[in-house]
């Protein structure tokens, strides 16, 4: 957690430089990447595409499997990673990754802020 605006943004530049390649802006703290998001090997993310920015025509829902290879558990880090190498991207207002919420068992769901 940063205690200063100067902490926050120096922290929010670290952030964006680990992920360069991404077609979003990761909008969680460095000291949250690391965070288990699961234990399970294989998780399913959904990204849904229904907000306002869409008006009348939301685009179709986005899935993307994220498999768990070298590593013991899913953390954030490596979830982001996954959905860069999977051409997840952002056509919309809502532009900022916050995190991913548990749906039901191994099915995630994009949070995403403007």
């Amino acid at each position: 957690m940063c205690d200063s605006e100067d902490e926050y943004v120096k922290d929010y530049k670290k952030v964006l430089a680990m992920f360069i390649d991404a077609e979003f802006t990761v909008a969680i703290p460095s000291n949250e990447l690391d965070d288990v998001v699961s234990t399970d090997k294989t998780i399913i993310i959904k990204h849904t595409r229904s907000c306002y920015c869409y008006g009348d025509e939301p685009l179709p829902t986005l899935y993307f499997t994220v498999e768990c290879e070298n590593h013991n558990e899913l953390t954030n880090k490596y979830i982001i990673q996954e959905l860069i190498k999977q051409n997840l991207r952002m056509n919309c207002n809502h532009v900022y990754l916050e995190g991913f919420h548990n749906l039901h068992d191994n099915v995630y769901d994009t949070v995403v802020g403007s």
